[in-house]
């Protein structure tokens, strides 16, 4: 009986984990969409569903750098044992990040207020 709990209890989380990783590649690829169909400044929208979440304009980044980077989710590497973590500061931190150069940016990995990508 032990082992068939913990066995759904392993599942569970799992799935959990991946609903949020589904979830912050639906926002990104929205972000991305709208940002071009109503051409807004990529800036302006994150900034927007940032407050109107409560997230952190760095999360929101990262949402749109994922789906930008990973278009089609059954494509990502490691599949569904990916956590939303694990993207962040293994996938997205790869050293292939784009060279911004509007030179505005802010936060702890620097990035850009106005084309919202990773300042080196």
């Amino acid at each position: 009986m032990m082992e068939e709990v913990d066995a759904a209890l392993v599942e569970a989380v799992a799935m959990a984990r991946w609903v949020l990783v589904e979830a912050y590649h639906l926002l990104g690829t929205e972000i991305v969409e709208n940002s071009k169909k109503y051409a807004v400044e990529r800036r302006e929208v994150c900034n927007a569903v940032a407050t109107g979440l409560g997230k952190s304009q760095r999360s929101i980044y990262y949402a749109v750098e994922f789906a930008e980077r990973y278009p089609n989710l059954n494509k990502v590497p490691g599949g569904k044992n990916l956590t939303w973590h694990k993207i962040c500061n293994e996938l997205l931190a790869d050293g292939k990040k784009e060279e911004c150069k509007c030179d505005k940016g802010f936060g702890v990995r620097k990035f850009c207020n106005v084309c919202g990508k990773k300042i080196i």
